[in-house]
């Protein structure tokens, strides 16, 4: 059992130094983990609770060189991507699903060859683990070829305040490693920290040996700034329209005969899509209602609101001033399949040019064939890319 496990280890060491030498960035980040051999009772394959990696060692002796490399480098990206920490009160199996769709997408991308057993979906491969969760069919199945530890964390007892780097310390007879228990709060944090650090230390590294492709360098340059939520990133498409133009009209007599330029806002013109074919939930279509109305109340601009199915209501458009806020009418039709065009037709066929047009939909249809002439900002539920304008991801 010990030559076999020597064994393991060899190879999981020399599959660490050809990913240094090939994928520098992944490598360095492979090399944060130290390798511990698991008791086959709960670890078939390999498992990270992103402080130690564990390995099965006949699943590891089992594989190819690329696999045994491919699988090390999707446990580090499991930790550099915090996902032991961004889980929250998703579904466990459906939150693992999405996590390894994400990862696996990432290392497609930076070249790796993809063992069979894991698993990718080309619709998903660029989008995060949230956006990834939030897109997966109610009835996907897959499964992972990796363990998923619950690395949740666990209530800090009282007067237990230290972080601790003995993963799984086993207190058996054996010399293989207990099934590691969830992480305390404290360790979370700092594991949180120690990750981002570990992440910028290892894009230092591969930009040095120029191995780092655009890919992975705009990626981990998404990793390392702060995450902005949907609301924050369309807000400054409003905020652009709260502007305001000198003007030299002649004031009223009363003003005197001096004519001084003065600062005057000149109204903006909105027009706000919602899809009705019935894949977004009530509560979503409510925050996205409400962000708008808040945006709206700051900026100050009139919105039109459109609701389309495949077609566009016969009770619509609906036009809200800018003291009015913004609600969906009672008794709309809708719930039929989706179709993004005919909201273009309207404004086209009456010439309209809006400042700005946000449309919140799952885009499971057909776009117009050309982008207008004005910017259109897309609130998308699910996977799909829209063939032009902003797409923010609803999370």
């Amino acid at each position: 059992m010990y030559e076999l496990e020597q064994s393991a280890i060899s190879r999981l060491t020399a599959a660490r130094t050809r990913l240094i030498m090939e994928f520098p960035f992944l490598g360095v980040l492979a090399l944060r983990l130290p390798l511990r051999a698991a008791d086959p009772a709960w670890c078939a394959t390999i498992a990270t609770d992103a402080r130690c990696l564990f390995f099965n060692t006949a699943w590891i002796i089992s594989l190819k060189e690329y696999e045994v490399r491919f699988a090390i480098a999707h446990e580090a990206m499991h930790c550099a991507l915090a996902h032991f920490v961004r889980r929250g009160p998703r579904n466990p199996l459906r939150w693992n699903i999405a996590c390894d769709l994400a990862v696996n997408g990432i290392l497609m991308e930076a070249g790796m060859a993809r063992p069979v057993e894991a698993i990718y979906d080309r619709r998903y491969a660029k989008l995060s683990a949230e956006e990834t969760y939030s897109a997966l069919p109610s009835d996907y199945r897959s499964s992972a070829f990796d363990i998923h530890l619950d690395t949740h964390y666990k209530e800090q007892a009282e007067g237990d305040n230290e972080v601790t780097d003995d993963a799984g310390e086993d207190t058996s007879s054996s010399n293989l490693a207990r099934r590691p228990p969830p992480l305390k709060h404290a360790e979370v944090e700092a594991l949180s920290r120690q990750w981002r650090q570990r992440m910028a230390g290892a894009a230092q590294h591969a930009l040095r040996t120029s191995h780092l492709s655009d890919h992975m360098k705009r990626l981990i340059n998404r990793l390392l700034k702060p995450k902005l939520p949907w609301r924050a990133i369309m807000s400054p498409y409003f905020l652009s329209l709260a502007r305001g133009d000198y003007s030299y009209e002649r004031p009223s007599r009363r003003e005197g005969d001096i004519i001084f330029p003065r600062l005057a806002s000149r109204g903006s013109v909105v027009h706000v899509a919602i899809d009705s074919s019935g894949s977004i939930r009530k509560k979503e279509l409510s925050e996205f209602i409400s962000e708008v109305n808040s945006l709206k109340s700051i900026v100050g601009v009139d919105i039109t609101l459109h609701i389309c199915d495949l077609k566009l209501s016969d009770e619509g458009p609906w036009h809200f001033p800018a003291w009015q806020a913004m609600e969906i009418p009672q008794h709309v039709s809708g719930g039929g399949g989706t179709d993004l065009r005919p909201v273009f037709d309207w404004l086209n066929k009456r010439n309209i040019c809006p400042d700005l047009l946000v449309y919140f939909t799952d885009a499971e249809g057909p776009f117009p064939r050309h982008p207008p002439e004005f910017p259109v900002v897309w609130v998308i539920k699910g996977a799909r890319q829209p063939p032009w304008g902003r797409r923010i991801g609803l999370n």
